[in-house]
């Protein structure tokens, strides 16, 4: 919390108080922080100063009064430390930022402030200078000057909680976290036999198994690349597509693209996904297992 207070206690006796201690901890005899004083009135008041408090917790201290009469009562109390309460009272956002503001409950003389989201575990935004931790001060009540990134990328986790992958619905690009970039790839897959988009694969090279399939919607088709194949125009109804463009080569159909991007393989072409300015390119093997299909297309984004 990083301030100072003064802990100040008033005791007071129907006769007369003769002596008055107050101190640190449950025995006023070792207390290293002791305030006392022999007193001759009905009531009288001792002052604890300079108390520092770095954290939340529970401190104890003992008092002790003795009467007129050398009858003495003693009494431990427990001081609580608190953090104030921070309220939200509005977020502005556009679509990849926004200002919080929030009020505190009463100010402090030092401290830091985070903002947290929870999507399944909670995780600390960053402003848009990277920190995820703003100071506070004396009479600092109004918290309004965060600019956070509040972008909505989808997380996808371990079985532990922890993020592995993002992908932005805006327009479909997978991200690996640092730490996973080297232990992560991504493989696409286009069925034998099934209307299907590409299927996205986010494999795991140490445990050889796949984490997560994605299918990726599709706004349009930005353009079809088969440089030893012959493209031809789908005019007649081939496999339920009416519209779109067959991929041929020596008088087989290996693969068709519907005019929505749909794609129906006669065998399972396996592929690469790249992501390049906002547009997506899915390199697939062909006939002799060559890399000699691009498909490149824009998302239909699926959240804002």
């Amino acid at each position: 919390m990083g301030t100072y207070y003064t802990l100040k206690v008033t005791r007071k006796d129907n006769v007369g108080l003769k002596h008055i201690a107050l101190g640190e901890g449950t025995n006023l005899k070792t207390s290293k922080n002791k305030k006392e004083k022999d007193t001759n009135k009905p009531e009288d008041t001792l002052e604890l100063k300079g108390l520092f408090f770095t954290g939340l917790d529970t401190y104890k201290y003992q008092i002790s009064a003795t009467d007129l009469s050398d009858n003495i009562q003693e009494q431990t109390i427990n001081l609580v430390i608190k953090a104030p309460d921070l309220e939200l009272t509005s977020i502005e956002e556009t679509e990849s930022w926004g200002i919080i503001t929030a009020t505190l409950s009463q100010d402090i003389d030092e401290g830091n402030i985070s903002f947290q989201r929870n999507r399944w575990y909670r995780s600390n935004l960053k402003t848009t200078d990277q920190k995820q931790y703003r100071p506070v001060t004396t009479k600092v009540e109004i918290v309004s000057w965060a600019f956070y990134n509040i972008s909505d990328t989808i997380g996808l986790f371990s079985d532990t909680g922890e993020l592995m992958v993002e992908i932005d619905p805006k327009n479909g690009e997978i991200t690996f976290l640092e730490e996973y970039k080297n232990r992560l790839e991504i493989k696409v897959a286009v069925i034998k036999d099934t209307l299907m988009t590409p299927l996205i694969k986010i494999y795991d090279k140490e445990t050889n198994q796949t984490l997560f399939n994605i299918t990726l919607p599709i706004q349009e088709i930005i353009g079809i690349k088969a440089d030893n194949y012959t493209k031809k125009e789908i005019t007649d109804p081939m496999n339920q597509f009416y519209q779109g463009t067959a991929i041929i080569k020596d008088n087989e159909t290996p693969l068709l693209i519907s005019d929505k991007g749909i794609l129906y393989a006669n065998d399972t072409l396996e592929g690469e996904y790249q992501f390049n300015d906002d547009t997506i390119t899915y390199y697939l093997w062909g006939v002799g297992n060559k890399k000699d299909i691009e498909y490149q297309i824009r998302v239909l984004p699926f959240s804002k």
